[in-house]
């Protein structure tokens, strides 16, 4: 498998011939992105099509007078705005801007930090020629849109419809264009405005699906992704996500169980203690007052080693008890039930390495108020002393459901988790859950990508990388 031009561009800044733009060779897709002679375009697609690769390479071509289908008219300095989410999001878009900037052209001021992007309020991009691209989050994006004239604005995955709004009037003086670069999910925010761009004919929109060919600069020996990858990395993906990742559909398709590569004959087994010496053990609890509603799952998840040409990291998990509420409970009641599981291991709450839970549900009908902080207290109430337990808050952004689903989904797909069979709730929930947000099963199904995901690390990433 191919290392990627990036590498290569990379490579040469670090031997000091510092024209890293000089390596480039692009894919058909991507060239045909570049060639596109439409002021509005979207390149809306699977992952690992080299999306922001292509937007660094043409903003650079473009600043520096060397595209070869696109000229700033009248010539002199360009400006371009690079926007997105957050500057944490933009910082792979930046990585590669800055790895293909020859260094020989840049301004003397221009600065870059490892893990953080360019330096500079806003941060920002100069060359010698006084051409420069500016970086604001969406959040500030408005208010910095509406202060300057662009000659193109790149959005770093789809704008809110404010900001289109504002991109699309900061291009116009200059009869600029605009690029959106999107990998449909199912938690993305609305859509709408850029459908309706689409629809109406406004916007171009560039897809081509994830396969080997698209995959194959012209010119190189070896695609980045072989086909045998991308089938593998299909494998792990759930299908609300499918069709977006792989093929750019900008609607989820919420059919089928979404773990579906659990399987009761290959992953269901009883794992001894003895064989996770060194394992970190994480609790994972989802609160709620009524049946299955209040759940608690114990797991064990071994150090993540990273293996692979992809450097992909390959943790284990073992799934190894539950404590799930069968009517109404309190939580001296689920406390209880946490004791009791413990007991049947052999372990104490001290044994415990970390511990997360669901923020705080309350029962008005019965007067109860299900949290972290409740549970905590019970549990020291139920053993009478301190039990050195802190049930932390999970982190619930956007996305957390599906990232934590695929997790599960990509573990059970290596052969990297199983479920002890006393885990009869788990076990059926991973076989069920649909996806679906009143599933009778979603509450222990949390309950275990809790202590799950947050055993391993955090939720894994996309198996497929793109190279460039």
């Amino acid at each position: 498998m191919s290392l990627g031009i990036l590498a290569l561009a990379e490579g040469s800044v670090r031997r000091g011939e510092r024209r890293g733009i000089d390596y480039v060779r692009l894919t058909a897709p991507q060239r045909a992105f570049t060639e596109l002679d439409v002021r509005e375009a979207y390149w809306i697609d699977g992952n690992a099509l080299g999306k922001s690769y292509t937007a660094a390479w043409e903003a650079i071509a473009y600043l520096l007078h060397r595209h070869p289908t696109k000229r700033k008219r009248g010539g002199g300095p360009a400006t371009g705005l690079v926007t997105g989410y957050s500057y944490e999001q933009m910082l792979p878009l930046m990585e590669k801007l800055w790895a293909l900037a020859p260094r020989e052209e840049l301004a003397a001021n221009v600065g870059f930090e490892e893990g953080r992007g360019f330096t500079g309020k806003p941060p920002r991009l100069v060359f010698k020629n006084r051409s420069r691209i500016v970086f604001a989050t969406y959040k500030a994006g408005s208010r910095r849109a509406a202060g300057g004239q662009y000659d193109f604005v790149i959005c770093d995955e789809p704008p809110p419809k404010e900001i289109l709004g504002e991109a699309r009037a900061r291009i116009l003086r200059k009869r600029g264009w605009l690029r959106i670069l999107m990998t449909p999910v199912p938690d993305m925010p609305d859509q709408t405005a850029v459908k309706q761009a689409i629809a109406s004919g406004l916007a171009h929109r560039h897809t081509v699906g994830l396969t080997e060919a698209s995959c194959w600069p012209a010119g190189y020996p070896a695609p980045w992704h072989t086909q045998a990858e991308i089938d593998e990395y299909a494998e792990g993906l759930l299908p609300a996500e499918r069709e977006m990742r792989l093929r750019g559909s900008l609607e989820p398709v919420v059919t089928g169980r979404w773990v579906h590569a659990y399987r009761v004959d290959l992953h269901l087994r009883t794992v001894p203690l003895r064989e996770l010496r060194g394992w970190t053990l994480t609790l994972g609890v989802d609160h709620g007052t009524t049946g299955r509603k209040q759940a608690a799952v114990l797991s064990a998840a071994s150090p993540g080693q990273l293996v692979g040409a992809r450097g992909e990291r390959r943790p284990r998990v073992a799934f190894l008890a539950e404590a799930v509420s069968v009517g109404y409970s309190t939580p001296e009641d689920d406390a209880r039930g946490i004791r009791r599981m413990l007991d049947r291991l052999g372990l104490l709450p001290e044994h415990i390495d970390r511990a997360v839970g669901d923020i705080p549900t309350v029962s008005t009908k019965r007067d109860i108020v299900k949290s972290n902080a409740a549970l905590q207290a019970a549990l020291e109430a139920e053993y009478g002393r301190p039990v050195g337990l802190r049930i932390a808050t999970v982190d619930k952004g956007r996305g957390s459901l599906t990232d934590g689903a695929r997790t599960l989904n990509t573990l059970f797909t290596r052969g990297d988790a199983t479920v002890d069979p006393s885990c009869e709730e788990l076990s059926a929930s991973f076989l069920q859950f649909d996806g679906t947000r009143d599933h009778p099963l979603k509450d222990v199904f949390d309950a275990g990508r809790y202590s799950g995901v947050t055993g391993v690390g955090g939720p894994l990433p996309p198996a497929l990388v793109a190279h460039y």
